[in-house]
């Protein structure tokens, strides 16, 4: 499946349709409960359309948001993030109110701020600078990602309509004209003529009389004397 949502732990599941009486198996597929949704993000300042299931999306209403759940430090909430949900984790994080929140954290906890070190996603040592470029594509990729999925939704609803036009039967006209094209398309038939047909050599062949019968009669039995 494509890690385009907020999955948590679920993944398809396949197995087999057992019927009752001849215990016959046809194999079929459970899909997660999954839910178009948009969310608002305190730090992004605005609504994010995200796939998410109907589990991940009560735990989101129970943490208090979908800034507070992907911010999570869990090890079970960084387990059931997945691709996507890491993306949206450093879009969250390289905003400057959530950067704010971390600088408090850390004068909290007595952590100099001079030995913090920025690494980018290919593993490379960024600058502030850096930051907001990787920020920046990460965003693209995420919209791109969206408009890609809705191409793919308007392309799967164009087959389908295709498919149920071409299932209909074509109308009364048309079934007419093809009728007519394949009557004149069929070979022609050579009929034989009636004296060669079994019913004119009969017709040829008279039936015999009643008197000719009697006399055929006559001459079998006592023709021998």
């Amino acid at each position: 499946q494509a890690d385009r949502g907020l999955y948590g732990t679920s993944r398809i599941l396949f197995g087999n349709i057992v019927s009752k009486k001849n215990e016959i198996k046809t194999r079929r597929k459970w899909h997660p409960n999954m839910h178009s949704k948009r969310l608002w993000s305190d730090a992004l300042g605005e609504l994010v359309r995200v796939k998410v299931q109907a589990r991940v999306l009560r735990t989101i209403d129970k943490v208090g948001g979908l800034d507070a759940y992907l911010l999570g430090d869990t090890a079970g909430r960084i387990k059931e993030l997945g691709p996507y949900g890491w993306k949206l984790r450093w879009r969250v994080m390289g905003t400057e109110s959530v950067r704010a929140r971390f600088r408090e954290e850390r004068k909290r906890l007595g952590v100099p701020e001079e030995g913090l070190v920025l690494i980018g996603s290919d593993g490379r040592v960024l600058s502030e600078e850096g930051v907001g470029e990787e920020v920046r594509g990460l965003d693209e990729e995420l919209d791109n990602a969206d408009r890609k999925a809705e191409m793919e939704r308007e392309t799967e609803s164009l087959v389908g309509r295709q498919v149920e036009e071409q299932e209909q039967p074509p109308p009364r006209e048309v079934r007419a004209v093809v009728r007519e094209a394949q009557e004149m398309e069929r070979p022609l038939v050579r009929e034989r003529p009636r004296e060669e047909t079994d019913a004119g050599r009969m017709e040829e062949q008279q039936a015999p009389t009643k008197e000719e019968k009697k006399k055929s009669v006559f001459q079998r039995w006592f023709g021998r004397w």
